[in-house]
């Protein structure tokens, strides 16, 4: 089966590709930023061994070449699946970074795409 890189693996949406992964044969090695949260995600698959599921720890993703001793691997990697983003808690201005990502934009471009959805490709529509 293929072998998949999968980072940010203990985020939400990861735990959900993490899942059909396994399910589905994959060996994985995904990206934590620690020890910890690798132990929580073995413990949480423990039906699977090393060769099935295995951990990189990238402490933080946002510093450049982050991922650099990650990506290397024998045998090479056949896909990456790259679900970490930078999350942190130490907002001190909310008001500033919510001017920099205005919502009522993106609000307004989310709402319209709903109305406009008969414009989606056949592929795309919902079935009836």
């Amino acid at each position: 089966m293929t072998r998949v890189l999968l980072t940010g693996g203990s985020g939400f949406i990861a735990a959900h590709v993490l899942d059909i992964l396994l399910k589905n044969g994959h060996r994985v090695v995904t990206t934590v930023r620690s020890q910890e949260k690798a132990n929580k995600i073995a413990q949480a698959h423990s039906s699977y061994g090393k060769d099935k599921l295995d951990f990189a720890i990238v402490e933080d993703i946002a510093q450049e070449n982050a991922f650099d001793k990650a990506v290397v691997s024998d045998p090479p990697f056949e896909a990456v699946i790259h679900t970490a983003s930078p999350f942190h808690f130490n907002v001190t201005d909310v008001q500033k970074v919510c001017r920099r990502f205005p919502v009522s934009r993106l609000s307004r471009r989310h709402s319209q795409s709903h109305r406009n959805s008969s414009t989606l490709p056949s592929s795309a529509q919902p079935a009836s």
